[in-house]
């Protein structure tokens, strides 16, 4: 499930 991210990312889970 990919969610977009504030930054305007589309990942299955945070960046951080």
């Amino acid at each position: 499930l990919e969610r977009e991210d504030a930054e305007g990312s589309a990942a299955p889970v945070g960046p951080h």
